[in-house]
């Protein structure tokens, strides 16, 4: 065994580089200006309009909505996905390569531009399961 496997790995330094560093904590910065123009702007009204607004019952009931999408959109995307990946991946299925790229096709386009195309198309796809349907198929991975 070489004599250098046996030395103790010595710690990376980085202090050499501080315009890189300097750099990224400006761009983190810039990143951070529309959130935090938005809780200015949220609390501009006081404190009191904010918990009215957030402790409402309409906001109880998007939350709960979107709680409920999620799960069952994740649930959706575990089943069919664990399905097709070992379909694609661990079976002899003829055109496994073909189906794998046309699975993964979705991913390129944008999911709020492919759910207004799926409920411009089918507006019968409008509401829970439709949003549902179109977060499986079209915005999430296979």
């Amino acid at each position: 065994m070489p004599t250098s496997a046996l030395q103790p790995l010595r710690r990376r330094h980085f202090g050499g580089r501080p315009v890189l560093g300097t750099t990224a904590l400006c761009v983190g910065a810039l990143t951070l200006t529309p959130l935090v123009y938005l809780f200015v702007r949220a609390f501009d009204g006081g404190t009191e309009k904010v918990l009215r607004l957030l402790l409402r019952q309409r906001t109880l009931d998007l939350a709960i909505r979107t709680a409920t999408l999620t799960l069952t959109v994740l649930v959706a995307s575990v089943v069919v996905g664990t399905l097709l990946a070992w379909l694609t991946v661990r079976t002899d299925l003829p055109g496994r390569r073909f189906f794998a790229m046309v699975l993964a096709a979705p991913l390129a386009i944008p999911s709020y531009v492919s759910g207004y195309l799926w409920i411009a198309e089918f507006p019968s796809l409008a509401g829970f399961s439709g949003a549902a349907w179109c977060s499986r198929c079209l915005a999430s991975r296979w």
